[in-house]
């Protein structure tokens, strides 16, 4: 079968915490060429400046078998609607000339992750070419002119792919070829953290059993939930991650969580081999009803046991998780941090209930849906 070429548009840049984008472009990658399109975010130095001066003459970084990232400067102020569609239109012109110089066709797919990149679906339909549009955010909670865009979007697409049941009740209402790809992990990575090969990371605390959290710290932590568990257990919990909530600082001077910053993918196995029991203490609100959070996989791909709250996309993993009201979720994981570690055979069993969850499994429902656009 002729390889595809797939123009995957993406506001994730490819080093940034390995996500949803990237895994989904390594799996697509097994049978077509990916041209990934990145944000590239402006500095004050000379570098930059050439970038933006000359960036139709930028070339691409060959990351991986099969995938070329291209990079495309921006100016960091998207609450500004000017800068904003400067922003977009440098993308937009540069992304003409690589469409030209790669032979973008009717034969070719455009991947679009925003309802922002409305102008990148209108070239593929004038080009005749297919469209999947990958809806993993209810922007009508972040940015509400681009959510108003959201629904152009949804109608001219070939194929819709969303993370989670809410965001398909939404796309459906415009466009009847709609499917659920939930996130996933990887699960080979994270298996690592069982074999008891992983040395300690030196700066998780040296005694006592851990409580833990990975991820982005943002406003949707239930930061009532993480301080009744620290006064229950008496054991602070360690964040790794982005801080975008200054709250944790606070608990940090409390002395009820211990932030270790942002760690690299290729590390958190050694963290998580670790932890005892394993946190997702989100709030239950209209944004995190349509979370489904990639660390629950990893987690229990690490053979770590974890507490969640309630969130409707959790249900596919409730079997394998604890799950807790906001109320009761320091009881939960007091009597997990109560209880024995777990064998490595049962932690081994976790782990291999997660080959479903899979970045592989979730890729091989991506490449089907690109197939059969192009029977």
């Amino acid at each position: 079968m002729k390889r595809k070429k797939i123009f995957y548009i993406s506001f994730w840049p490819w080093n940034n915490i390995k996500q949803l984008p990237q895994h989904m472009a390594l799996e697509l990658a097994k049978d077509s060429d990916i041209y990934y399109f990145q944000p590239k975010r402006f500095s004050l130095n000379f570098k930059s400046f050439f970038e933006l001066l000359f960036f139709f003459k930028i070339k691409p970084i060959n990351v991986s078998k099969n995938i070329n990232v291209y990079s495309f400067p921006f100016f960091p102020a998207w609450k500004f609607n000017l800068l904003r569609r400067l922003n977009h239109w440098m993308w937009f012109v540069r992304a003409r000339i690589i469409f030209r110089k790669n032979l973008f066709n009717s034969d070719s797919l455009m991947w679009i992750s925003s309802p922002e990149q409305e102008d990148f679906l209108k070239y593929a339909k004038n080009h005749k070419a297919k469209i999947v549009y990958h809806c993993f955010d209810p922007y009508e909670e972040f940015y509400a002119k681009i959510a108003q865009m959201e629904p152009e979007v949804f109608r001219l697409s070939d194929y819709v792919i969303v993370t989670a049941n809410s965001l398909y009740e939404k796309a459906v209402k415009y466009n009847n070829n709609v499917e659920i790809i939930r996130n996933g992990c990887e699960v080979e990575h994270f298996s690592n953290a069982i074999n008891g090969s992983l040395s300690k990371p030196e700066d998780l605390p040296k005694e006592g059993k851990i409580i833990g959290y990975i991820g982005t710290i943002g406003p949707w932590i239930d930061w009532d939930a993480i301080e009744d568990v620290y006064r229950l257990t008496n054991t602070p919990i360690v964040l790794i991650g982005p801080i975008e909530d200054k709250y944790a600082y606070y608990l940090e001077k409390k002395g009820s969580v211990k932030i270790l910053g942002v760690k690299d993918y290729s590390v958190l196995p050694s963290y998580l081999a670790y932890f005892h029991v394993a946190l997702i203490p989100f709030k239950i609100n209209s944004l995190t009803i349509a979370v489904n959070p990639v660390k629950v996989y990893e987690y229990l791909a690490s053979g770590v046991r974890v507490v969640a709250t309630p969130l409707p996309e959790l249900e596919e993993a409730k079997e394998l998780i604890y799950i807790a009201e906001s109320k009761d979720y320091s009881i939960a994981v007091s009597n997990l941090m109560l209880s024995c570690d777990l064998s490595k055979k049962v932690q081994e069993e976790l782990s291999k209930k997660c080959i479903s969850y899979s970045w592989e499994s979730r890729g091989l429902s991506a490449r089907r849906i690109v197939n059969n656009l192009y029977k």
